[in-house]
């Protein structure tokens, strides 16, 4: 299955929409929307994993990365609507304890405005 990618920037935060399988042979697609369309780390970004059937250790190191890369700006990351079978690989590799990682955009909101 093929990945995709899309950036919807609103007023305090990004929010990124992968759709897909996050796996070695297409995650560099992942980067390279983020970079293109996130010019500059300005405000929160939150990665919606909702459409994302399977992920594979690249596709893992893609959200590290990405995770790494706000933390040094101090901008909140958030991993959201993840789905169980993604949950169980990112589990499996006790990245939950590292990802901040919530049920909902809404929830990832609350957190970012502090509600």
């Amino acid at each position: 299955m093929s990945l995709e990618c899309s950036v919807n920037t609103q007023e305090n935060y990004y929010l990124v929409v992968v759709k897909g399988e996050m796996t070695a042979s297409c995650c560099a697609q992942v980067l390279d929307v983020v970079h293109d369309q996130i010019t500059s780390v300005d405000r929160a970004v939150i990665i919606d994993l909702e459409q994302v059937e399977y992920i594979d250790s690249r596709g893992l190191g893609i959200l590290v990365s990405l995770f790494t890369h706000m933390k040094k700006f101090e901008y909140p990351f958030f991993v959201v609507c993840v789905q169980p079978d993604v949950m169980k690989i990112i589990k499996m590799t006790a990245l939950h304890t590292i990802l901040p990682i919530q049920s909902s955009v809404e929830s990832a909101l609350e957190e970012i405005n502090g509600t």
